[in-house]
């Protein structure tokens, strides 16, 4: 009795249309990262209160912590556009409930932000203590006339637009890396098919559609 050694494994290669799941999987990144900061913008938002200066105004601070205020240099308020490059001369006090003054510090660092036709920068950052009501109150020296500008002021709005930022990167890397994971894997598989068939049969090998 004799005994024949089996012939070569026909390896089946991915079919092509694994490259058009790969770029879906890349177009559903970007789009989930358009989604994402389409749907976190808006609360920022509730992370600024606005202010018109010169002018007055009551904030009602619900967290104790560090504050910033921001002097957007373009905004917008009650459908109005205000556009300002300096705040000089303008004075800026802020006192609690019991009319204490509240000490108002220069930022530690530079802090900027561009976001939905609203650009900033960091002025001042205070302290508090207890959440309750503040009375801000701007005024230009010796009661000139200046322009007229917008004031913002919040806690954590910097790390909530940071995060923002870098889930909307998660979305978008994460599918360019899942993308390119599944393009490189059926590339390797069918050159590796490729090798074996033309090697064992001098044919292709079928693909898988």
């Amino acid at each position: 009795m004799t005994f024949s050694a089996p012939g070569p494994a026909l390896v089946r290669a991915p079919g092509r249309i694994w490259y058009f799941v790969a770029a879906a999987v890349l177009v559903i990144g970007a789009a989930a990262a358009v989604a994402w900061v389409a749907m976190q913008l808006p609360k920022l938002n509730d992370k600024l209160i606005q202010v018109v200066v010169p002018g007055e105004a009551t904030l009602r601070l619900t967290e104790a912590g560090t504050y910033t205020i921001f002097h957007e240099r373009t905004s917008v308020v009650d459908g109005r556009v205000y556009a300002s490059d300096s705040l000089s001369g303008l004075r800026i006090s802020l006192r609690n409930e019991r009319g204490e003054r509240v000490s108002l510090s220069s930022p530690q660092m530079s802090s900027t932000y561009n976001f939905s036709g609203r650009s900033g920068v960091a002025v001042f950052t205070f302290e508090v203590a207890q959440p309750g009501a503040y009375r801000l109150s701007a005024a230009y020296d010796n009661a000139r006339s200046g322009p007229r500008a917008v004031l913002a002021v919040g806690a954590g709005f910097l790390g909530a637009l940071f995060s923002i930022v870098f889930g909307a990167l998660g979305f978008a890397l994460g599918g360019v890396a899942a993308a390119v994971i599944i393009a490189a894997i059926v590339f390797v598989k069918r050159r590796r098919a490729s090798r074996v068939a033309t090697a064992s049969f001098g044919v292709r090998p079928p693909t898988v559609s």
